[in-house]
């Protein structure tokens, strides 16, 4: 690379077959200026890889090119401190359309004899199909891992309701015996409302556990009719816990005269769970002040529609 920069005829040959080399090219090859980090010379490889025409890509600094992610650990040769520029790394371009394209990237600085600059040779290659199998194995991989979780967890969780049912009923009516016996004496103070709380308390907590008993029970794969309403309230109950802490609200918008529908119960459960924790995280990543919930119901020609709209 440093004949290119003599004069003469041996400069120019070698010239000429360094142009013949780089348009020639298999690889995106970019010539990338010292000092200013701009591109100077492009392929046409180079150029479809990007999804740009070369006489776009002539004059733009490198850096525009890399996705805002990758940018932020991207040094350029007029930000580093000899203007050297070597890169070796996988990151992410933004195409002409605005597709984001992952490539591998390789850059050598070219110095003359005296050891001043000239300029950066970079050479680019598309793996944006590769890292998408990549991609679509490692969630495959994730799918699978959360699916053999989650039948360990149903077995603890259907061991772990059975259990806790019954303390939890006698503490209810425990709960409601006391009462039963401070009504009969007229005391109706600070005790009575706080063993009216713990029964209240205890019947919530047996209501969630039948709920939770009534999604991890076995799948018989039945269609039977049922209240989607209730079916509903179970689902609210289990995700609660994941609402209040992401600072969400639920609304239910339910007509009063919605009818019992027909289908496989648990499976339409796990339905609404998935979009109900869909939804509460689409709001949690998110910074507005509005993080609501609303789930509406509609009944034509012998069906019901059911909408989980979010502000995520």
């Amino acid at each position: 690379f440093v004949a290119v920069c003599e004069l003469g005829s041996i400069g120019r040959a070698a010239e000429r077959e360094y142009g013949e080399t780089f348009n020639m090219s298999s690889r995106g090859m970019a010539q990338i200026a010292a000092g200013c980090g701009r591109i100077t010379r492009v392929n046409k490889r180079f150029a479809d890889i990007v999804g740009r025409e070369v006489e776009t890509l002539i004059g733009m600094p490198f850096g525009d090119l890399i996705h805002p992610d990758d940018a932020q650990n991207f040094v350029a040769p007029d930000r580093s401190e000899d203007g050297e520029f070597v890169l070796n790394r996988d990151l992410r371009c933004i195409g002409g359309n605005g597709q984001t394209i992952w490539v591998i990237v390789n850059a050598i600085t070219i110095r003359d004899r005296q050891g001043q600059v000239l300029h950066a040779v970079l050479t680019m290659d598309d793996v944006t199909q590769s890292r998408s199998r990549e991609q679509e194995i490692e969630r495959l991989n994730k799918d699978l891992s959360h699916l053999a979780r989650g039948n360990t967890m149903g077995q603890m969780a259907s061991g772990l309701a059975h259990e806790l049912n019954q303390p939890l009923a006698v503490i209810a009516q425990n709960a409601d015996t006391a009462l039963l016996m401070l009504d009969r004496k007229g005391d109706d103070g600070e005790l009575h409302d706080i063993i009216a709380e713990i029964e209240q308390q205890s019947l919530r907590a047996g209501d969630i556990i039948r709920a939770l008993r009534s999604f991890i029970r076995k799948d018989e794969g039945i269609r039977t009719a049922f209240n989607f309403p209730e079916l509903l309230d179970q689902a609210l109950r289990l995700m609660q816990a994941e609402a209040t802490e992401a600072g969400v609200s639920i609304e239910t918008r339910l007509p009063d005269d919605l009818p019992q529908v027909e289908g496989n119960r648990v499976q339409i459960a796990q339905v609404l769970v998935n979009l109900l924790r869909n939804a509460i995280e689409a709001i949690a990543s998110q910074s507005g002040n509005q993080r609501e919930i609303t789930i509406g119901a509609t009944v034509a020609a012998g069906f019901v529609t059911v909408s989980v709209d979010d502000t995520g």
